[in-house]
């Protein structure tokens, strides 16, 4: 699932944990226009689309209690696209055909030189 489209969800309860069953629920937005509105069910759970990027006021109330929170959602990152497997490979690929390359040219050039050294003993 698409976390940007993943629902909000509002759950509230007493002091005692029991649900606050048929609470009212309001979100608003910054300006304190309204967004979505409904009412917690016998769980004291209700749920509502994710709105878009902003600053938002959610109140849960019945008769002789109130709360608010605030929510904050967050600009959308971009998505990641993640290929690091494919250039691991090849990037390891790549250094491991240059060491062994590498390596057996050191070889070589040694021996020549080895070859046509004159030393002294």
């Amino acid at each position: 699932m698409d976390p940007a489209s993943d629902p909000i969800r509002v759950e509230a309860g007493y002091d005692d944990d029991t649900p606050a069953e048929k609470a009212k629920v309001t979100v608003t937005d910054a300006a304190g226009n309204p967004v979505a509105a409904g009412v917690l069910d016998e769980r004291g759970v209700w749920t509502f689309p994710k709105p878009g990027p902003g600053s938002y006021t959610v109140v849960v109330e019945i008769t002789g209690h109130r709360d608010a929170v605030r929510l904050e959602v967050p600009e959308a990152a971009a998505p990641v696209v993640y290929s690091g497997w494919r250039l691991d490979k090849r990037l390891g690929l790549g250094l491991g055909l240059g060491l062994l390359l590498g390596g057996t040219l050191a070889v070589v050039y040694l021996r020549r030189l080895a070859r046509t050294c004159t030393c002294a003993n």
